[in-house]
């Protein structure tokens, strides 16, 4: 992974992952059923571990969780104004480990469209091997994104 110094004397470019999904629900529903940082129960056959770290609520940033006991995650952004959320994975399996990737945020955000909503799921990161990171949450996005279709069915 470059560093610092590596970042002044070359160009440092971020990796980015970007899934998104139209979902058959007002805006208003989806946000509720999404916003709270530590309710996952929308996609419970995905994520079937969502633990609570912390004493902040999951509408306040700094919110920390570990969802099925190997991501690490704080709340970097609540804004329902914006319908968005950010987060920042801590710690992760495979190459979201800490020793492969750095600075990994991801971002959910909605737009609203009539009477449907559209998700789009973004990640930005730094790390040695981009296209791992990249195949690995293309992957875990795209599940989680029907997972949350799914729940509105």
């Amino acid at each position: 992974m470059m560093n610092e110094k590596d970042c002044v004397e070359k160009e440092c470019l971020l990796g980015q992952v970007s899934q998104q999904i139209i979902i058959d629900s007002s805006i208003k529903k989806l946000w509720q059923r999404i916003e709270d940082f530590h309710d996952m129960s929308w996609a419970s056959k995905v994520a079937t571990s969502v633990i609570k770290e912390g004493d902040k609520s999951g509408f306040e940033v700094g919110a920390q969780r570990i969802v099925n006991d190997v991501f690490f995650e704080t709340l970097l952004k609540y804004a329902p104004q914006d319908w968005t959320i950010s987060y920042r994975v801590d710690k992760g399996p495979g190459p979201l480990k800490p020793s492969n990737i750095k600075n990994f945020i991801g971002t959910i955000k909605l737009l609203a469209l009539e009477d449907k909503t559209q998700v789009n799921w973004t990640a930005t990161f730094e790390s040695e091997n981009d296209e791992a990171v990249i195949s690995f949450c293309n992957s875990m996005y795209q599940t989680l994104l029907k997972a949350m279709r799914e729940s509105f069915s």
